[in-house]
């Protein structure tokens, strides 16, 4: 099983790698641009459109992309280790009928295993739903929250004058 978390530590480890080089690349594409503007009048409709990428668009993308395939690291981790403890176990995951999803019936298996921080109160968990929350809404309604989330709270993850869409603009979400 410590193979298993040192995998997915390493997999996150490199989703926060690829945030940092290509921020320097972003970075650099803007230099580039403000450059040309400053060596002649005007941009063209092009150098407009990746300066709007750029500027605009290019990290709530791709902080949106990491924070989906890390949550997804997690989720698989949850199902290694899940499948992992079954093997030595006469309690199977295939015994667990109830929860919401496969995320709380793997939370739901390792709490019957004894795992006390698998328990619904304990706020680890709840802090996992509201992510488990955040990434439905960017996966399925492109940042439409349909209702408050403490996270989308905590980490003021609002975005336009209704409120109920979020962006996450900041790389310490």
């Amino acid at each position: 099983m410590d193979l298993n978390l040192a995998v997915y530590s390493n997999c996150i480890l490199s989703t926060i790698s690829i945030y940092k080089d290509s921020k320097i690349i972003r970075e650099r594409k803007i230099d580039d641009l403000h450059s040309s503007l400053e060596s002649k009048s005007e941009w063209t409709d092009e150098e407009f459109n990746w300066f709007t990428h750029y500027e605009y668009h290019f990290e709530w993308l791709l902080l949106h992309s990491l924070f989906i395939t890390s949550f997804s690291y997690l989720e698989g981790f949850l199902k290694s280790t899940s499948e992992e403890l079954e093997k030595n176990n006469s309690i199977k995951l295939k015994d667990i009928r109830e929860g919401k999803g496969y995320l709380d019936k793997y939370r739901i298996y390792l709490n019957i295993l004894g795992l006390e921080s698998a328990a619904i109160d304990n706020k680890n968990w709840s802090s996992i739903l509201s992510f488990k929350d955040i990434r439905n809404s960017l996966i399925h309604e492109f940042g439409k929250i349909k209702y408050d989330s403490s996270k989308v709270i905590e980490h003021n993850l609002y975005f336009g004058p209704s409120k109920r869409r979020i962006r996450i603009f900041d790389e310490n979400f």
